[in-house]
């Protein structure tokens, strides 16, 4: 952005301000790391992106049938702006993926991503939880956490369910809900579920957030896929930055300004002879 200022000037000596606005810092946190976050100096606003982890799928039942696992849900979504100062302390963490379900075991659930401090509140995803043993596929992440004033919440996608092993759900994506996993194929979303097959392991969900999928049915034992980390990202707005600049004649430019200072009062005065 930029702001232009009228020009002034007084006995030769011109004053300028220019108005450069920086329109972001560097992410203070970009991607599946958590850590702790210091504001940048000079920031004004943040708008912060989570998604939740996704959902384990879990394994086959048993290899002498057609009970292949579940697929694990995928991971919530949650956007908000906030006004921050720098300096200010925020707590960022970033959610796991669930756990693969080994035979006979369900997968584990994915974990929230979150963001706290100064007045950051209200901002997390919630993950998907985990697909079941006997082909029953896990749900979703729910938007119920994200409660930050105007924030925009979208939940995960369900995972599916099938004989041979259910895919798992898409995580929900900045402008909807994460595709729901049909029979054995994964769900879209920002992060993609892992797909299932016939007598074969379950995929893993990608990131952010996809739900894995579950351990393939009628042979074999086999196991489910893990779900896709979270994910944050965020991104400062700085302050416009003013610089003022005075420009000061030099000695050759006061030179010429005495000079025809000079001559017009040598004008005036023999114009004032004439008249006499």
């Amino acid at each position: 952005m930029r702001r232009i200022v009228k020009h002034c000037a007084y006995s030769a000596v011109a004053l300028s301000a220019l108005v450069s606005a920086q329109a972001s810092a560097a992410d203070c946190v970009n991607g599946t790391n958590t850590a702790n976050c210091t504001v940048p100096a000079g920031a004004t606003s943040v708008v912060i992106e989570a998604w939740g982890g996704g959902g384990g799928g879990g394994g086959n039942l048993s290899p002498a049938n057609g009970t292949g696992g579940g697929g694990g849900g995928g991971g919530s979504y949650c956007k908000a702006t906030f006004a921050v100062s720098g300096g200010t302390a925020l707590v960022v963490s970033v959610g796991f993926g669930g756990a693969a379900g080994g035979y006979q075991l369900a997968g584990g659930g994915g974990i929230p991503s979150s963001v706290t401090g100064g007045s950051v509140v209200g901002l997390q995803a919630n993950g998907g939880s985990p697909g079941a043993p006997n082909a029953s596929s896990g749900h979703g992440g729910n938007t119920v956490a994200c409660t930050a004033v105007g924030s925009i919440a979208f939940s995960g996608g369900h995972g599916g369910s099938h004989a041979i092993g259910g895919g798992g759900g898409g995580s929900a994506t900045p402008t909807g809900p994460g595709g729901d996993g049909i029979g054995s194929n994964a769900g879209i979303g920002t992060g993609s579920g892992g797909s299932s097959g016939f007598n074969s392991t379950g995929q893993p969900g990608f990131i952010p957030g996809g739900g894995g999928g579950g351990g393939g049915g009628f042979a074999g034992t086999n196991a489910g896929g893990a779900g896709g980390a979270g994910q944050i990202l965020m991104a400062f707005t700085l302050a416009p930055v003013v610089t003022s600049t005075t420009a000061v004649p030099t000695l050759s430019e006061w030179g010429v300004i005495l000079l025809s200072g000079l001559m017009a009062l040598a004008v005036f005065a023999k114009s004032r002879k004439r008249r006499n």
